[in-house]
């Protein structure tokens, strides 16, 4: 809503903080902007326009948060904010004009500058804090004259590069220079956090500093006086910063100082011994030393420094699908420049864009309640992320342009498919050149869902995989899917996902894998990557898909490989010799067949672990581990598998379910090293058997070998050498005892105590004439139990048994 109040006489606008205009924009003329004029105030972006492209003076209070574009001010206004939250999200062209007052503001302007300030003359910019813009915070120049900056408030937060604050040249930009100085008054600003250059900066200018705050740690440098420049400084207090005042090399730059501290700060101090003009105004210098606290307490637009900016959120409530129908906008207003645009609800799921081809928003959003929407229309050009917090599957068939504020603005985009459940499908040409302010864009994949990528992508972006899984189908740009240029591919937690019937090898890139890790899933394809990945990064690498991945070199990253699905295949000199631990999930197999040696060695610090298959021989050298299972698991060797001197073997037996770790497949096992091995839980009894090893041949022996405690009399039995197995037995009582007999249905029931399982019970079998012989033997069965039933027959004559200490 729109309020306007008129007026017969001048208005008089309180303000607690209300200081007379002073400096520069009160020389050969003066600054009144809208006094006298109308009042109104406006609560929307679209008023806002209407009032500062209104005939004749005029004062615009700002009400909240106020979207605004792209706008150019006419001459006699003044725009004041309003509360402790007014603020102006675009920016404001004060260009071929004259007499404006600009106070009380916050001004962000992600894709320009915040104020850009041209050939326009008695401007007075007071009280406001300008933060986060793509181009210049406060850019006045081009023949642009007697302008006054005063107790204003610069910094960056969210802005990655070209935090380049001010320039204040006189410069006309037809050629002229020196005829056209540019006259600038800066006092009682506060130059915050991140401002990294251009503090000002100035050509062809004359610029009065006087009480201005520097606290911008980090910075590249902070005053700079180019060509044909004086800069008169009195009274600034710099503290912690990098060359705070300089004149650029090779120019004609002057400097004059007095009363400045520089307070921990590094690099060029110019001298400040110049000859400049003297400012043509009166003025109250206060003490350096009160500056600090000074400034800090009184920069800046009332309240905070910055307060949240709304979204345009789309509600569908218009008689169409248009972007451009007011209606179909919560608070009926049309997105502008810099807007977030957010889809929520299901109500027309299939907008429109028919708002100007390359509009450029900051971001698209769809929200957690989202239904699934399909985004057509013309092209859009975007600086900021693309989100979809839904787990609706969402398509943007718009095609996408990155070169929002290119000349100066960050270069980084992110697409966050936040929930692990959701699907964006960017059907669109994603487009956009190399940013002049850096090699290229770089585009970052987080959240935990899937992006699918099907368009024709020419972005020059060197690509980030933080979350999730990034489809695609191709690094060719001139065919769909494709990944778009760009010289490298950085894994930190994410994932590439292969489309159907694409075998491309990434490590035409550089590819690096951070700490996080990262997932290749080739599907059902076949992948060989030719060159080395990894870049020496910390992350490990996981494998998806029941396809093959083959790798051609030696891989450099450090962290573990797990194999989760399908084959990872090593070429003839392919090597993990970096990767700490080699794990195979179930069915998953490592084929080192194709190696020269066909095998897998693995060195001191290394594991293979899992339940997999390897194809091919693994020799465990001296250092090295090897443990199958996850808990309780089966790890399958095809063909040699060889324990050196000083290496490891883990295995684990549950002793309550009666099953154990096994390495199997084996063409022959040859022992050496250590072998531990674990009871998981279970009492451990006499008989309990475990093969843990199954192979064609069995050779040598472990040089040591430690086994789970047993209680009482029982006591381990090693036939690893034999048959790979290992069992639990009894300890015998070697004193003499008897044999009780019973007769049962004509069998002879022969027992002992349980205490001498382990005797052999022997017999023999003479004719009744001949009576006790020397003829013993072993009755089979006998020393692994205390009874037996044997048949009776009458043809033997006579049967004696006994029992016999093994």
């Amino acid at each position: 809503m729109m309020r306007i109040i008129f007026f017969l006489a001048a208005v008089a606008i309180f303000d607690a903080r209300a200081r007379a205009q002073d400096g520069y924009c009160m020389v050969n003329g003066t600054t009144t902007g809208g006094a006298g004029g109308t009042v109104v105030t406006v609560t929307n972006g679209t008023d806002f326009n209407t009032q500062i492209n209104s005939a004749g003076a005029r004062i615009i209070q700002v009400q909240g948060v106020l979207s605004i574009g792209r706008l150019t001010t006419t001459a006699n206004k003044t725009i004041i904010g309003l509360g402790t939250n007014a603020t102006l999200l675009g920016n404001i062209n004060v260009s071929d004009t004259t007499n404006v007052i600009i106070r009380n503001l916050r001004i962000t302007a992600p894709a320009n500058d915040g104020l850009t300030i041209w050939n326009a003359q008695h401007v007075w910019i007071d009280h406001c804090t300008i933060y986060d813009t793509g181009d210049g915070l406060c850019d006045m120049s081009r023949g642009s004259q007697y302008v006054t900056v005063s107790w204003c408030k610069f910094y960056y937060h969210k802005q990655l590069q070209h935090r380049f604050t001010m320039i204040a040249d006189g410069y006309d930009n037809t050629g002229a220079g020196t005829t056209n100085w540019g006259y600038y008054t800066l006092h009682h600003n506060w130059w915050s956090t991140r401002c990294d250059q251009r503090q000002a900066a100035s050509s062809f200018g004359r610029v009065h500093y006087y009480n201005n705050y520097f606290s911008c740690t980090n910075n590249s440098y902070a005053s700079n006086a180019r060509n044909e420049t004086e800069i008169n400084s009195e009274n600034n207090f710099y503290s912690g910063v990098k060359d705070p005042m300089t004149v650029s090399s090779g120019t004609t730059g002057k400097i004059r100082t007095a009363g400045n501290t520089y307070s921990g700060c590094t690099g060029t101090i110019h001298s400040g011994a110049d000859s400049v003009f003297t400012p043509p105004y009166s003025y109250t210098l206060d003490a350096t030393a009160t500056v600090p606290t000074n400034v800090m307490a009184n920069a800046g637009a009332p309240g905070p420094d910055s307060v949240p900016i709304p979204p345009k959120i789309w509600d569908g409530s218009g008689a169409d699908n248009n972007l451009n129908t007011a209606n179909n906008w919560a608070l009926n207003e049309t997105p502008k420049l810099d807007d977030v645009l957010v889809f929520a609800g299901g109500t027309r799921l299939t907008p429109n864009n028919n708002i100007t081809a390359g509009t450029e928003f900051y971001g698209i959003t769809f929200s957690n309640n989202a239904g699934a929407f399909v985004l057509g229309g013309n092209r859009l050009n975007l600086g900021g992320p693309i989100i979809s917090d839904s787990a609706a599957t969402q398509t943007v068939n718009l095609n996408l342009n990155f070169d929002f504020g290119q000349f100066h603005y960050a270069t980084n985009r992110e697409i966050n498919v936040s929930s692990p459940a959701g699907t964006l499908v960017i059907n669109g040409a994603i487009s956009g050149t190399n940013n002049p302010s850096s090699d290229s864009y770089s585009l970052a994949k987080t959240g935990g869902g899937l992006l699918v990528l099907n368009g024709l992508n020419t972005v020059r972006a060197t690509v980030f995989l933080i979350g999730g899984m990034l489809r695609f189908r191709t690094l060719d740009t001139n065919a769909p899917g494709s990944l778009g240029f760009g010289p490298s591919i950085t894994f930190d937690g994410g994932g590439l996902q292969w489309a159907t019937n694409n075998s491309v090898d990434i490590s035409a890139r550089t590819v690096t894998i951070n700490s996080d890790g990262a997932v290749l899933d080739v599907g059902t394809n076949s992948v060989i990557l030719v060159n080395r990945v990894g870049n020496g990064g910390a992350g490990g690498l996981t494998k998806l898909g029941t396809g093959t991945l083959t790798f051609n070199a030696t891989n450099d990253y450090r962290g573990n490989t797990l194999i989760g699905q399908g084959t990872l295949a090593l070429s003839a000199n392919a090597l993990l010799t970096n990767s700490p631990q080699i794990i195979l999930s179930n069915n998953a197999a490592l084929d080192v067949s194709t190696r020269t040696d066909g095998t897998l060695t693995l060195l001191a610090g290394r594991s293979l672990l899992g339940n997999g298959t390897v194809r091919g021989s693994v020799v465990a050298a001296s250092g090295s581990t090897v443990a199958p299972g996850f808990s309780i698991g089966t790890l399958t060797v095809t063909n040699a598998l060889t324990f050196q001197a000083g290496s490891t073997n883990l295995l684990e037996l549950d002793a309550s379910s009666h099953t154990n770790d096994l390495i199997t497949g084996m063409a022959s096992v040859s022992y050496g090293g250590r072998l531990i091995v674990t009871n998981l839980g279970g009492a451990l009894a006499a008989g309990d058997s475990f093969k843990l090893f199954n192979a064609a041949s069995y050779a040598n022996s472990f040089a040591s070998v430690v086994l789970p405690p047993l209680n009482g009399s029982l006591y381990w039995t090693n036939k690893l050498a034999a048959d790979g197995t290992i069992a639990v037995a009894s300890a015998v009582n070697t004193t003499p005892t008897n044999l009780v007999s019973t007769l049962t249905n004509g069998l002879l029931a022969l027992s002992w105590p349980a205490d001498h399982i382990g005797w052999r019970l022997e017999a023999q079998t003479n004719a009744l004439n001949i009576g006790l012989n020397s003829n013993w033997s072993t009755v089979t069965g006998s020393v692994a139990t205390n009874q037996m039933l044997l048949p009776l027959s009458s043809e033997p004559g006579s049967v004696f048994y006994r029992m016999a200490h093994p």
